[in-house]
């Protein structure tokens, strides 16, 4: 760092002044030594600028990876939305499936009992005329399941 109090020329001032040579020498000397650790305006801009150069770039490297990260969850997020999407849709059409395979049924039965109503009207309606034309004794007709 260059210097900042040119000595020689503080010594001659405080000569001139009347400080004796001795004297006028210590203070410039005590003052040049404190004035060691001063730095200047450029150079603290310039330590700054450095400074937070290294920082910006090592923050820069650590949010680049945790951009990657959240890209592979984002990645990850819609693979299982995908699969939850497509499990959804299965259990769906399973769900009507068995839905559709109970209402077949249902109309199964409901078909074989009108039919099965019907087998019993003709019979009420066999043994009524048998009754009513004088056969007594009615034949019986085992029931169908």
């Amino acid at each position: 760092m260059d210097a900042i109090l040119d000595t020689l020329a503080a010594s001659r001032k405080l000569e001139e002044s009347g400080m004796p040579e001795p004297q006028a020498g210590a203070v410039v000397e005590v003052v040049n030594d404190a004035m060691k650790d001063l730095v200047t305006k450029e150079f603290l801009t310039a330590e700054l600028d450095r400074r937070f150069g290294k920082f910006e770039s090592k923050m820069d490297r650590r949010f680049g990876a945790v951009d990657k990260e959240f890209a592979k969850v984002r990645e990850d997020a819609a693979k299982s939305h995908k699969t939850l999407v497509s499990f959804m849709m299965g259990s769906t059409l399973a769900i009507i499936g068995m839905q559709l395979a109970v209402l077949s049924v249902v109309i199964y039965l409901q078909a074989g009992t009108n039919s099965d109503i019907q087998d019993l009207r003709d019979d009420i309606q066999t043994l009524r005329t048998e009754i009513v034309e004088g056969d007594r004794t009615p034949t019986p007709t085992p029931p169908t399941l």
